[in-house]
């Protein structure tokens, strides 16, 4: 969820939790991933609107990521949670 200038600025990366237990009734800027097979996750999942920051270095690999449309949502998303 990080530009490339800030991964290559700063030591920490921003990340959104996925879960694929998704709820029946979705809360306030919480997004389901429409393109969940092209990312390669294991079923259907929804990112939960929470960031959070750990050093590069504590990250083993990645896992998988999001189709462009869905990063596109998550970042709408996103400004909502951090506008005025």
């Amino acid at each position: 969820m990080c530009s490339a200038a800030y991964q290559a600025n700063c030591a920490d990366s921003v990340l959104m939790p996925v879960s694929s237990k998704i709820t029946k009734l979705l809360r306030f800027a919480e997004r389901l991933t429409h393109h969940w097979q092209a990312a390669n996750l294991p079923k259907s999942s929804w990112i939960k609107p929470s960031l959070a920051t750990f050093e590069q270095g504590l990250i083993i690999k990645r896992l998988s990521t999001l189709a462009a449309s869905d990063i596109a949502a998550l970042k709408a998303r996103r400004a909502s949670l951090l506008a005025n």
